[in-house]
C-alpha cells in the first residue's frame, strides 16, 4: 500500500473512532448537566441552581446550595470565630506595611508619619470593603455558616458524574471568609 492510502485509512479510522466516542459521550450524559431540572438534585456537595430550571453549577457569590440544590442567599451573622478571622486578615496588611516601613525607611524621623499613613490606609480600606459589600451602604456583614471542614476546600469536590465531564462548582461557601 502506498503512503497516501495508509494516510487516508488512518484518517477514516480516526474519524470513526471520534464519532463513536462522541456518541458514547452523548448517551452517557445525565439530565442535570444540560439543565433539565425536574426533581433531580445536582450532583456533588456544592453544586446548585441559581433558579429553578437553571443549569447546575456554582452558586453566585454570597449564596449557598441547600439540600435540594437551590442556591439561597446567606443571611446569617458571622460567629465570634468568624470575626476573629476577619480581624486577623485585616491586621495582616497593617503588620506587613509596618514591617517593611521599619526595614526600608532610613531616616527614622519620618517613621511615625509612614506608620500613621499605613494605619489610615488599612483602616480606610477595611471600612470601605464592609461599606461597599452587599448590602451596600450598610455597615453589616452577612455570612454563610461553616458546617463542614470541606466547606473551605470546595475545589476538591467538583463532581464528575459520567467520569468524563467535570461540573465546576467551586465557590466561596464560607462567604465572606
Amino acid at each position: 500500500m502506498s503512503l497516501f492510502v495508509q494516510f487516508l485509512v488512518c484518517i477514516l479510522l480516526g474519524s470513526a473512532l471520534l464519532k463513536s466516542v462522541n456518541a458514547h459521550k452523548e448517551l452517557s450524559k445525565y439530565p442535570f448537566i444540560k439543565g433539565y431540572t425536574g426533581n433531580i438534585t445536582c450532583p456533588g456537595r456544592y453544586c446548585g441552581r441559581a433558579e429553578v430550571g437553571a443549569e447546575c453549577g456554582a452558586c453566585p457569590r454570597g449564596y449557598a446550595p441547600d439540600a435540594s440544590s437551590i442556591c439561597h442567599r446567606c443571611d446569617s451573622n458571622p460567629s465570634f470565630y468568624d470575626w476573629l478571622y476577619l480581624g486577623f486578615m485585616a491586621l495582616v496588611p497593617l503588620v506587613l506595611h509596618w514591617t517593611f516601613i521599619d526595614l526600608f525607611c532610613r531616616p527614622k524621623r519620618c517613621l511615625c508619619l509612614f506608620d500613621l499613613s499605613a494605619f489610615i490606609e488599612t483602616v480606610l480600606s477595611a471600612w470601605l470593603t464592609v461599606f461597599l459589600m452587599d448590602p451596600a451602604g450598610k455597615m453589616t456583614v452577612r455570612s454563610c455558616s461553616v458546617e463542614q471542614f470541606s466547606d473551605w476546600y470546595t475545589l476538591f469536590f467538583n463532581p464528575t458524574p459520567d467520569y468524563y465531564d467535570t461540573i465546576y462548582c467551586t465557590q466561596e461557601i464560607v462567604f465572606p471568609l
